[in-house]
């Protein structure tokens, strides 16, 4: 739980309240899904004066947690079996997909600028590559976490701001949702794509 706390951290540090507060200035319906998002009411009564930042930052800490418990069960009690007896092609999958855009980048020289251990969740190594016919430079963050083997390795890789895994993650969301929470659908299309 170490990764939700350093991530609310990180979006008081990019400015939630603001957002909040410019949200809050559209006078929006109570109802709408945009105001229950995890945050916003602790948020607002940090801005209406009623609460102090360190108690909206544990209760919003707080119910992320709560949020993250229920998706696990969720998921451990729907798809965990599922995906056991297909491991290998998720991470073929998952690997293949890394692979293939990463190749897309053409070659150029790669440099490291930071890294940042940020505790259970990896740490963050910060790089940039320069190509030669871009004069920007292209960042890449990659998540490296330690294996129960005391090795590391390549958790999640960020390109041009988008965590692969997240965005894996919402196109089996969404296929998901087209076939009706089917997995087994998903892995029949997994399999497909693999070896076919």
């Amino acid at each position: 739980y170490e990764s939700i706390y350093q991530r609310v951290l990180e979006m008081f540090e990019k400015g939630v309240v603001d957002e909040v507060k410019l949200l809050l200035e559209r006078n929006l319906d109570k109802s709408l899904p945009v105001m229950k998002a995890l945050g916003v009411r602790h948020i607002a009564s940090y801005l209406d004066s009623s609460r102090e930042i360190d108690a909206v930052i544990s209760n919003i800490v707080q119910d992320t947690r709560n949020y993250a418990k229920r998706q696990f069960t969720w998921f451990n009690n729907n798809f965990i079996s599922e995906i056991v007896s297909t491991k290998k092609y998720s991470k073929r999958f998952v690997s293949e997909i890394y692979s293939i855009r990463l190749a897309s980048f053409p070659s150029g020289d790669f440099s490291v600028v930071d890294s940042n251990d940020t505790g259970r969740s990896g740490i963050i190594v910060k790089t940039l590559i320069q190509f030669l016919d871009d004069p920007n430079p292209t960042k890449i963050d990659w998540r490296i976490i330690k294996n129960k083997n005391g090795d590391y390795k390549i958790f999640d890789i960020r390109v041009i701001g988008v965590w692969m895994a997240q965005e894996q993650r919402s196109t089996f969301t969404s296929f998901l949702s087209k076939n009706n929470g089917n997995i087994d659908k998903l892995m029949d299309r997994l399999r497909k794509q693999l070896d076919g």
